[in-house]
C-alpha cells in the first residue's frame, strides 16, 4: 500500500451507512485541498498528487451517480432530485477534465466548475441534504 501523504485520501467506509453524506462532503474538502495544493505550484502540479486526484474524483462521482442519486430517485417515487440533471452535467465535465494534463489552465477550469458545483451538493438545500432527507432513516419525500 502506498504511503500517500497529500490531502487526497480515499474516504473510509462510514461507521454508519447514513453517514455516507458526511463522508462525501468531507471528500469534497479533501479534493478542494488537493486542488489548492496543486494550484499553489507555479508550474504543472505534482504528478503523484494529480494522479491521486484523477483517481479520487471519478470514483467520488461514481458513488454519487450510481448510488446516491439512484437511491434518492428510487425513494422519491421514481422522480430524480431537482438538481440531478445539473449535477450530472457537471460530473461529465469534471470527469472529462481529469483526462487533461495538470496545467495551470486545466486546474483553473476544474476549480471554476467545482466552485459552482460543490455548493449545489453541500450547501443549504443542496443535493446531499436532499438525498439524506430522501434516503435517511426517516422516509421523507423531497419536493422540487
Amino acid at each position: 500500500m502506498s504511503t500517500r501523504t497529500n490531502s487526497v485520501k480515499a474516504a473510509s467506509a462510514p461507521e454508519h451507512p447514513h453517514r455516507i453524506y458526511e463522508v462525501m462532503a468531507a471528500e469534497h474538502l479533501r479534493l478542494d485541498g488537493s486542488l489548492d495544493l496543486m494550484q499553489s505550484r507555479k508550474r504543472n502540479a505534482n504528478v503523484e498528487t494529480y494522479q491521486i486526484f484523477r483517481e479520487t474524483l471519478p470514483r467520488h462521482i461514481r458513488i454519487e451517480e450510481r448510488i446516491l442519486l439512484q437511491m434518492a430517485q428510487e425513494r422519491n417515487d421514481g422522480k430524480p432530485l431537482a438538481l440531478a440533471a445539473k449535477l450530472r452535467l457537471d460530473h461529465g465535465e469534471l470527469a472529462a477534465m481529469t483526462m487533461l494534463p495538470p496545467t495551470p489552465k486545466a486546474l483553473a477550469a476544474v476549480r471554476t466548475v467545482l466552485k459552482v458545483h460543490n455548493p449545489l451538493e453541500d450547501g443549504p438545500g443542496g443535493a446531499l441534504r436532499a438525498m439524506r432527507r430522501t434516503c435517511g432513516h426517516r422516509p421523507t419525500r423531497v419536493s422540487g
